[in-house]
């Protein structure tokens, strides 16, 4: 009796068509393994329901026009989704043709994945915590990516890209000055010298070079926007004058004594330690230099300053 109604069916059917009449598919449910996914994940669609005149089971994006995404003859049908789209089925094919089959919308969501970029400036040195909550330390330009989930769980990308201000690296100490070689090629930056022994800036001294006078300790502030550093300091001697550059300084190193050749009696003579601070002084009288009784008078390197009615000059010695 099932082999007779199946017969009849399969009968009747071809009896419409030759007929001029075309059986259209009729779709009961469409469900897939998952209502929610993320973008790039496969879904398997379970279909329940019968081609009848149609050839194929069609997927499509956004509406039912176009090339469809999938199609399948079978009860299932396997695709992966983009995220924000609307997806839909329809029988097509065979006898039916377009319009004459109903667009059935597929209850599916589909999360996209997230990239992001993001940008930053910061002063050489500062610490930058990045979205995955990782932390660095920064001294120069670098892109850094944080892999995040979103709250639908779906994988995220945030692309950090850091700048870093630039600011004059490059300090030399000369004879009579202290420069900085690269200034140049950084506009916007500001200049300010400063007293390392008082930690006080030199009035008017805001250029790229320093001409110093006598022994002492400098250092240089460059500002650039937010962004500030300071160099080390810089020991100086001072300046020698043509006059003087026969002045000999001996023994060197030496324990408690210094002798002097070449110098005039009645020269003001002045010990300076490597911090600029000025440690003994007195009046050249053509003796040996006698430091025995000096009080705090320790083992390292000092500037000597010998004064004349010509000119100054400067040497450094080495005190056992």
């Amino acid at each position: 009796a099932g082999t007779t109604n199946i017969n009849a069916q399969l009968f009747n059917m071809y009896v419409l068509k030759l007929a001029g009449f075309c059986a259209l598919p009729t779709l009961t449910s469409v469900v897939p393994s998952d209502q929610t996914v993320c973008e790039g994940e496969t879904v398997t669609l379970a279909i329940n329901g019968n081609l009848n005149g149609a050839n194929t089971w069609a997927i499509h994006a956004g509406d039912c026009n176009g090339t469809p995404v999938v199609t399948t003859s079978s009860s299932e049908a396997v695709f992966s989704p983009v995220g924000g789209v609307t997806y839909f089925i329809r029988g097509q094919g065979g006898c039916v043709t377009a319009g004459t089959t109903g667009c059935t919308e597929i209850n599916l969501t589909t999360n996209v994945n997230y990239l992001m970029n993001e940008n930053a400036t910061i002063c050489p040195g500062e610490s930058y915590t990045f979205p995955d909550g990782s932390s660095q330390v920064i001294t120069e330009g670098l892109s850094y990516e944080s892999e995040l989930q979103s709250i639908a769980g779906c994988d995220s990308l945030v692309i950090t890209t850091i700048d870093v201000e630039s600011l004059p690296t490059e300090i030399e100490i000369t004879d009579s000055s202290i420069v900085i070689l690269d200034y140049n090629a950084k506009a916007g930056v500001d200049i300010q010298w400063i007293n390392c022994n008082t930690n006080q800036p030199i009035e008017g001294e805001t250029g790229p070079e320093f001409l110093f006078s006598g022994v002492g300790s400098f250092a240089v502030i460059l500002t650039n926007g937010n962004c500030s550093t300071t160099s080390d300091c810089f020991i100086v001697a001072g300046i020698s004058h043509s006059g003087l550059k026969w002045v000999e300084v001996y023994p060197n190193p030496f324990t408690n004594a210094l002798n002097l050749s070449h110098v005039e009696h009645g020269a003001r003579i002045e010990l300076f330690s490597i911090d600029g601070r000025l440690v003994f002084q007195t009046t050249y009288d053509g003796e040996t230099i006698v430091f025995s009784n000096q009080t705090g008078f320790v083992s390292g390197i000092y500037t000597i300053k010998i004064s004349t009615s010509t000119g100054s000059t400067f040497r450094k010695v080495l005190k056992q």
